[in-house]
């Protein structure tokens, strides 16, 4: 959430005490009250700070509701009930009491993460977010990552990855974006990794990829090398050279690629040796 600074800043007049007092008040009072007593403050930004809270604050009163959600028994269910919670809530409406569409937008965006909003219904609140829209589209989808890797199992991976893209069609925002094959490439990578776990003889190759393109199967072997050295505290082969051979990972305890996907595995080290280095400079 934005805080709300009390000091003076950028020649602004610092709040008067009456608008002060009614945010106050507002904390402490069920979202309907507190929505009321937003709505008293003259300065625009404490006004908006006070109707965020008020809109958040109305989601988690339903808190027992949204767990109910999460037993849908399918994700459109699921949608639905987190949006119906959401209207139940009126925290929409409270958020349509902002004192700009600024405020409002950024309210939106707070409603959608609040109630776990996830597909189409998150797409609609999303579009009414502004400058936030892309962000609100990033946390939905990030949060249906389990649920997309159930939707799209391996031998559809091809598939995914145009699901993806086309949520966000006609964003111009997103020109040269990789959040289309760096979210395959993350359920890959932890399908992989659950593998590894049940044996850590497992080399990586082309097949744990599925159907997908060669820069997300790289992109996938990157991603099971960060969740190795992070789950099972590794450090990088030192030096971290380019080229780096097999035997190097292999010696710093990292797991192998397969021999038909040295040529992958090698670029997918280059990165990491080279995003190694640049952070120690």
């Amino acid at each position: 959430m934005i805080l709300f600074l009390w000091s003076c800043q950028g020649g602004q007049i610092e709040p008067a005490l009456s608008d002060r007092q009614h945010y106050l008040k507002a904390l402490k009072e069920p979202s309907a009250q507190s929505a009321r007593s937003c709505e008293l403050i003259k300065q625009e930004d404490l006004r908006g700070e006070c109707v965020l809270f008020a809109a958040k604050s109305a989601v988690g009163e339903r808190a027992d509701a949204l767990s109910v959600c999460e037993s849908a028994p399918s994700l459109q269910r699921k949608q639905a009930c987190f949006f119906e919670v959401a209207e139940r809530a009126d925290a929409l409406s409270v958020c349509e009491s902002a004192p700009s569409l600024q405020w409002k937008q950024a309210c939106f965006f707070e409603v959608a993460d609040a109630t776990g909003m996830t597909g189409h219904k998150a797409a609609r609140i999303c579009a009414a977010t502004g400058d936030f829209e892309i962000r609100c589209l990033y946390h939905a989808l990030q949060r249906e990552e389990q649920s997309l890797a159930a939707r799209f199992p391996k031998g559809k991976e091809r598939e995914l990855i145009e699901e993806i893209a086309e949520r966000f069609e006609n964003k111009v925002e997103l020109d040269g974006d990789k959040i289309s094959r760096s979210l395959p490439a993350k359920i890959v990578a932890i399908r992989f990794f659950q593998s590894y776990e049940d044996s850590k003889t497992l080399l990586f190759s082309e097949e744990a990829c599925g159907t997908a393109p060669q820069d997300v199967c790289v992109q996938a072997y990157r991603f099971v090398i960060q969740m190795q050295k992070d789950r099972e505290k590794k450090e990088l082969p030192q030096p971290c050279t380019i080229p780096i051979s097999d035997q190097q990972v292999k010696a710093a305890g990292f797991i192998v690629w397969e021999p038909s996907f040295a040529l992958s595995g090698l670029d997918a080290w280059q990165n990491i040796c080279r995003q190694s280095q640049s952070q120690k400079r």
